[in-house]
C-alpha cells in the first residue's frame, strides 16, 4: 500500500504537566512552562507537530528545535497556545499525516514530548515508539519529570 492510500488513523495523546519549582525570569516559584509534542519517522525525520506552547521562549525547547531544524520561532508548523502560566492537562491528536497533510505510510514512528519549566532546570524530553497500522492499541507511561499520566491511544481508520 503506498502512502497516499494508507489509512490515516488517529493517535490521541493525553498528559498533564506538573509544577516543579520553576524560576522563569528569576521570579520565585513561577508556574510558567512551555513545550512541544511532535511525531518523527523511523529515520528520525520530523513528520508533524501536534502541540506547541512556547511563544515566550520558543527556541529554548532544545530537542524540538534540533529535531525540527528551527532557525526562528516562526518556522514551527504548529503553535497551539502561548507560553502557559499554569500547569495542567494537554490533549493532542495526530491524524496520520505529515506537515503537508499527506497521509504517511503505516509503520513505526516516534512520539516526542518536551516540557521546559524554567531557564535553569533541564527540560523533560521523552520519546516513545508508536505504530501506525491496522491494529488499535493503547499505552500508558509513568511520570517523567514535569510530564505526568501520559496515555496514548491509536485507532486505525477502517478500510473501505
Amino acid at each position: 500500500m503506498n502512502a497516499s492510500s494508507a489509512p490515516g488513523g488517529t493517535l490521541s495523546v493525553n498528559f498533564t504537566t506538573a509544577f516543579m519549582q520553576g524560576t522563569f525570569d528569576k521570579v520565585p516559584d513561577s508556574h510558567v512552562n512551555y513545550g512541544a509534542v511532535w511525531i518523527e519517522d523511523s529515520m528520525g525525520r520530523y513528520v508533524r507537530g501536534l502541540e506547541h506552547w512556547a511563544v515566550k521562549y520558543p527556541l529554548s525547547l532544545k530537542v524540538f528545535v534540533a529535531h525540527q531544524g528551527l532557525v526562528c520561532s516562526d518556522a514551527a508548523d504548529v503553535v497551539t497556545k502561548p507560553t502557559l502560566t499554569v500547569h495542567g492537562p494537554h490533549q493532542a491528536t495526530w491524524n496520520g499525516t505529515d506537515r503537508s497533510n499527506h497521509v504517511v505510510p503505516d509503520g513505526t514512528y516516534k512520539l516526542w514530548v518536551e516540557v521546559q519549566i524554567d531557564e535553569i532546570h533541564p527540560q523533560a524530553a521523552l520519546s516513545i515508539d508508536i505504530v501506525k497500522g491496522r491494529e488499535p492499541w493503547m499505552n500508558s507511561v509513568p511520570q517523567m519529570g514535569a510530564v505526568q499520566s501520559l496515555t496514548l491511544m491509536y485507532t486505525p481508520t477502517p478500510l473501505k
